[in-house]
């Protein structure tokens, strides 16, 4: 059904032509609403039908409302109860997983020490944590002090895939 053959028909045979509300509509069908006096309800049902549109009256069942509103409210309720407990639960697995990636990060740091940089498995590491106008001074401190002699075991290749080279072992961690 076109909603314009819908306005044209309401228009041609309603004298109170606002009556009429848009609920919902499809591809093929759309859900009106029509006000009417009493006087008219028969003869609108019938010019309808002659004009393929299907007409059903619609009673309010106040007790259903009450139903749904009860049943809307128990819902309302569930939902945030469920929120609450997958925020309680998201911040503690939140800790556990951050536990989990900075192991992974240290086994990360192990093996790249080893294969890398061929150190030997006894070493060093540390967590920094430089304030941003510094951050390139440092590293040029650690290249000078870690850097030296380690040029014949690393190189700057292209497997790095985006990924800054240093001759120090170095992973930021963005918290």
């Amino acid at each position: 059904m076109q909603s314009s053959s819908w306005r044209s028909f309401h228009f041609l045979f309603c004298t109170h032509t606002c009556s009429s509300r848009l609920i919902n509509e499809d591809c093929e069908y759309a859900l009106y609403t029509v006000t009417l006096f009493r006087r008219v309800v028969d003869a609108f049902n019938t010019a309808a039908r002659e004009n393929s549109f299907q007409v059903r009256e619609f009673s309010l069942d106040a007790e259903a409302v009450q139903a749904k509103i009860a049943e809307r409210n128990d819902l309302e309720r569930n939902i945030k109860e469920r929120r609450t407990s997958m925020y309680r639960w998201c911040q503690t697995s939140y800790g556990e997983v951050f536990g989990a990636w900075v192991h992974v990060c240290a086994i990360r740091l192990f093996v790249e020490s080893i294969l890398r940089y061929g150190l030997p498995p006894s070493f060093q590491a540390c967590v920094m944590k430089p304030q941003k106008r510094s951050e390139k001074k440092l590293r040029g401190i650690l290249a000078n002090t870690f850097g030296q002699g380690a040029s014949s075991h690393w190189s700057n290749s292209d497997d790095d895939k985006g990924e800054e080279a240093f001759p120090y072992v170095s992973f930021s961690i963005e918290i």
